[in-house]
């Protein structure tokens, strides 16, 4: 998300300056829409140093990453580290770990838990009790006879003659269970006797030149637990792979990745520390997209990935995909773009192709993207239906959590064909109170139409209420920062300045001089305030080589 920063004399009078004292070249002003465009190039605004303000209170600009970080565990439960159980102990033999204690007999064992033996530890542990299956985490099964919950099976995990069985959670004697291949049909079942429930009936996009596409289907996950492991071949071609899950009910429990291990058993996402893995993943609401890599630090292995998901809430099913970038080079690329104009009076699709100012906007934001070795290619304008456009004109972004007008809006994408490639902007009057002048889907969104991710939303409060060249730059600046987020650009400093980006080429600052818990844009003078990705808006256009490494090899990207 982008924001501007509340007045303070300095950052006035660098304001006034910027609008009087020269450096931006003067746009035409928009005295009709039949005239020959007139644009301007960001190359013609050397903006060093600059940004525009807003008088906000400072506690509007006071946001956070969610929170995701799970309480200690009761026994049974998700973990990685001993540190992540109430009783002190993380069983790692098992996906997504075992919350346990060491013990002799039932009495050792808190909690009514049951003391039994644990084959891969070869130990005795302490088992949660269960009458049935819903006693137990989603990813465990109810064991009939000892009665406690035991971590299903994985695909991976069988000795040799067994294979597991995905319906029961259980390792049985190969071939002991008949499966007659029919034809998949979409009843979430497995007709095709793949291991794979209705594939081609979710939401995967369709392959192309540049991408190869697994459709993993329908995966069970929740109720505590995690998905069963799942696994991808990736190419030895692949530069990147872009891993998919989506709520197939449309809720809005919490995604994770949980887990993912390379061919080579690295581990590169550690579930209880989805910031801080090696692959940073930015959980979601309804939908989680993890670009691989999305720094420079890591290579993409070709062979045998593994990984799990997590969902908060009840057991439910998520539709998940992997999308592989096999392009033969992801140095320049090409981006195709759907424009969609909310509620915005006089400036509606139809008019916008032809009117002077917007395509001034459009011009700019190209040439934004084109220092980047991006081209702005394939455009289309598209209206939001009236009958729904005036509440999502000014979008109330919520306050108490759960999915907000933000993340409906960008499920009305869902009109588009599958074949259609474009990143979606979607263009408001504003936001609510948060001061905010755009908003990504995730970090990274995925490539898909219609899932509460799907594009990033764009203010255009300075494009109407300021003049015509500031409100030119100050749009595209933040259309090609949100955009930066929705290919999987972190910021590069959070406003706290407690959290940086992934990638070591770019600039950190954690200078909160006059200690108000915001680094803001004096106190980070030459640390990178003038990156595309500072979380304060401005009008610099830099990113880094390791910043652009990540974005141009996100598959909404193409030759």
């Amino acid at each position: 998300m982008l924001r501007r920063q509340h007045h303070t004399p300095f950052i006035a009078f660098t304001l006034a300056c910027l609008l009087s004292c020269g450096p931006v070249a003067s746009l035409p002003q928009d005295t009709s829409s039949t005239k020959e465009d007139t644009t301007v190039s960001p190359s013609d605004t050397p903006l060093n140093d600059t940004f525009t303000v807003l008088d906000i209170p400072v506690e509007d600009l006071q946001t956070s990453l969610l929170d995701v970080k799970l309480p200690p565990q009761p026994i049974a439960g998700v973990c990685v580290y001993d540190e992540d159980c109430i009783d002190g102990w993380c069983n790692v033999h098992y996906s997504g770990g075992y919350c346990s204690a060491l013990c002799e007999a039932d009495a050792d064992c808190p909690d009514g838990s049951k003391c039994f033996d644990d084959a891969p530890a070869g130990k005795k542990m302490c088992w949660k009790p269960c009458n049935t299956q819903w006693d137990c985490r989603g990813d465990q099964f109810c064991a009939e006879n000892v009665w406690i919950c035991i971590p299903d099976c994985q695909f991976d995990t069988c000795s040799t003659g067994y294979e597991c069985d995905g319906l029961s959670g259980q390792c049985i004697p190969i071939g002991s269970v008949e499966c007659e291949p029919e034809d998949e049909v979409c009843d979430g079942t497995d007709n095709d006797c793949d291991n794979i429930v209705d594939e081609g009936c979710g939401n995967a996009i369709p392959e192309t030149d540049g991408i190869l596409v697994t459709d993993l289907g329908l995966v069970s996950a929740g109720g505590g637990g995690l998905s069963k492991t799942l696994s991808v071949n990736i190419s030895t071609a692949a530069k990147s792979f872009l891993i998919i899950a989506t709520s197939a009910d449309g809720s809005a429990d919490l995604l994770s990745l949980w887990s993912l291990k390379s061919p080579s058993n690295s581990e590169l996402v550690i579930g209880s520390d989805p910031y801080g893995s090696p692959i940073r993943v930015s959980p979601n609401l309804g939908v989680i997209a993890a670009l691989i890599p999305n720094t420079p630090a890591i290579q993409v292995e070709g062979g045998l990935y593994k990984f799990s998901i997590y969902k908060d809430g009840a057991v439910g099913d998520v539709w998940v995909s992997v999308v592989q970038v096999i392009r033969p080079q992801v140095s320049t690329s090409k981006m195709d773009v759907n424009f969609w104009f909310v509620g915005l009076g006089t400036l509606f699709a139809s008019k916008a192709k032809n009117n002077n100012k917007f395509q001034s906007l459009v011009s700019y934001f190209s040439d934004l993207l084109a220092e980047h070795g991006i081209a702005l290619n394939s455009v289309e304008y598209h209206d939001v239906d009236p009958a729904v456009a005036q509440k999502y004109a000014i979008v109330d972004t919520g306050a108490g959590g759960g999915l907000d007008e933000h993340a409906e809006l960008l499920t009305l994408s869902k009109t588009l064909p599958a074949t259609n490639r474009g990143v979606n902007f979607f263009f408001v009057k504003g936001f609510t109170g948060w001061g905010l002048l755009g908003k990504a889907g995730g970090i990274p969104g995925p490539p898909q139409h219609g899932t509460t991710s799907s594009g990033v939303v764009v203010s255009l409060s300075d494009y109407f209420d300021e003049g015509f060249d500031l409100a030119v730059s100050l749009t595209a600046h933040a259309m090609a920062h949100e955009l930066g987020h929705q290919l999987g650009l972190f910021h590069t400093s959070e406003q706290n300045g407690e959290m940086f980006d992934p990638i070591a080429d770019t600039p950190k600052c954690a200078n909160d001089f006059n200690n108000d818990g915001l680094v803001d844009f004096q106190e980070c003078i030459g640390k990178g305030n003038t990156n595309l990705m500072f979380w304060l808006a401005h009008i610099d256009n830099v990113l880094s080589a390791g910043q652009k490494h990540v974005i141009h090899r996100n598959p909404s990207l193409h030759d």
